[in-house]
């Protein structure tokens, strides 16, 4: 499947190198966190896929971390989410 950005083959909008930087004329930079637990490896993952869709398709310029993985990781996750200051988007799983 071609990349919505660029159309090359390879990669998707999210990863594109060709990403554009996010103008916000109105200087507003909202964030968005949230926290789900219970959950089986499975839906874990298919909820942060499900993320990952809503963001391509909502606010494909923007940039940000995804942290998933067993709750006991959830705090090493969180501080390197926080300390990430590149503006690409990444994902931060158990292996």
């Amino acid at each position: 499947m071609a990349c919505r950005i660029c159309g090359s083959e390879g990669h998707n909008a999210r990863t594109c190198p060709q990403l554009p930087v996010p103008q916000n004329d109105a200087g507003e930079d909202y964030v968005v966190w949230a926290r789900y637990g219970g959950l089986s490896k499975s839906q874990a993952k298919d909820i942060r896929n499900g993320i990952e869709n809503v963001v391509d398709e909502k606010a494909p310029e923007s940039y940000g971390v995804i942290a998933a993985g067993k709750a006991s990781k959830m705090p090493e996750r969180i501080q390197q989410a926080i300390q990430s200051s590149s503006r690409e988007k990444k994902l931060l799983d158990d292996k």
